[in-house]
């Protein structure tokens, strides 16, 4: 059985006592949180899905396969249009139109 948690905080929703759960957890939703920063999810070894829009983050995907798609920058930029900075590079308005097209 598959578990979605929907979740603001994981870590203030989700104690440690039921740390079960979080290693189920495969959708977490935290959209318009004010949230700036991820951190800690090395326990939420299932996630498939993480809904973080509306926040002010910044997405760095290194050591994630998906950086050795083809274009994955670019469909990243086209996917997440708020997203100001990849990879610990800002997104160029060069980028923003090629990822437009």
């Amino acid at each position: 059985m598959t578990r979605k948690l929907r979740l603001s905080d994981p870590h203030a929703e989700l104690p440690i006592k039921n740390h079960k759960y979080v290693k189920n957890c495969t959708e977490l939703y935290m959209a318009n949180k004010h949230i700036d920063k991820i951190a800690n999810f090395d326990a939420f070894v299932n996630l498939e899905v993480l809904w973080i829009n509306g926040n002010q983050v910044y997405l760095d995907l290194f050591g994630n396969p998906v950086v050795e798609e083809e274009n994955y920058r670019l469909q990243v930029i086209r996917a997440i249009p708020s997203l100001d900075v990849l990879d610990r590079h800002v997104i160029t308005d060069d980028e923003r139109a090629k990822a437009a097209r």
